[in-house]
């Protein structure tokens, strides 16, 4: 018996990534209402004359909106298994945080091992009405599951089996630093269309800025030993992908959801 096939409407959604170059994604016709909703609260947010195409600016995805990478946790080896240690005090950098944590450039001679996530969404940054702050990566459950089960990741044989060293420094890092998820431009969940719009937003920003440039000269600095693909699934294989293609003898890559 034949069914007749649901088509979900879709609309062009235009992203500047800068002055030259602009590229489409095609996602789910609601999200276009939600984003004309709150259009006239947002400089970021331009339409055509019939609302027919919308177009992110570039200002969205400026250098001011980056979440910085974070130095989060230290894990040194007692008696046969690493336990995890943090700072006593907040750093001015990470001002805002839940967390105490400091820029990745203190303490650059101890080895690390860099935790991959995607990107920032709602809980990394502070909204006003019409401009968003970055706070520091992982600041709602993805922080509180880091802080939970990051130890024993660590000590788990499929992890530790990397780990030669006595001291770790542990770096969170998103390889695009802005919202890709735009939650300050439309404030829903992330979840069913929002979910893949955040995942076609990566995957263009990825594929067409200077973000994956930028990923491999972090992971080819010389203190990162390892690094954890903790991305979330649809977008997980290019960090993947990168990693395999890349001739870094000191990295492995573990993929997947590792925190959950």
């Amino acid at each position: 018996m034949l069914t007749k096939k649901v088509v979900r409407k879709q609309f062009s959604l235009y992203l500047e990534i800068n002055d030259k170059k602009k590229v489409k994604v095609c996602v789910n016709i609601r999200i276009k209402d939600e984003l004309l909703r709150f259009q006239k609260n947002h400089k970021f947010i331009a339409t055509n004359e019939h609302n027919t195409e919308i177009t992110i600016s570039k200002q969205f995805f400026s250098n001011k909106h980056n979440v910085q990478n974070s130095y989060r946790y230290q894990i040194i080896k007692e008696v046969g298994i690493y336990e995890l240690y943090e700072f006593e005090n907040p750093s001015d950098f990470f001002k805002r945080s839940r967390f105490n944590e400091y820029a990745d450039d203190i303490e650059n001679s101890i080895p690390s091992v860099l935790l991959v996530l995607e990107s920032p969404h709602k809980d990394e940054y502070l909204y006003s009405n019409d401009s968003l702050s970055p706070v520091a990566p992982a600041q709602g459950s993805t922080g509180e599951e880091i802080a939970d089960k990051i130890i024993d990741v660590m000590n788990s044989p499929k992890i530790k089996k990397h780990l030669g060293e006595e001291k770790y420094r542990i770096i969170i890092a998103n390889p695009i630093p802005v919202q890709t998820s735009l939650h300050f431009l439309h404030k829903q969940s992330l979840s069913s269309v929002y979910k893949t719009l955040r995942d076609k937003v990566w995957e263009a920003l990825w594929v067409n800025g200077d973000y994956c440039k930028s990923f491999i000269e972090l992971i080819s600095n010389d203190s990162v030993k390892l690094v954890l693909n903790c991305c979330t699934t649809n977008v997980s294989p290019f960090i993947s992908q990168l990693l395999c293609v890349a001739d870094y003898n000191s990295l492995s890559s573990t993929d997947g959801e590792l925190l959950t």
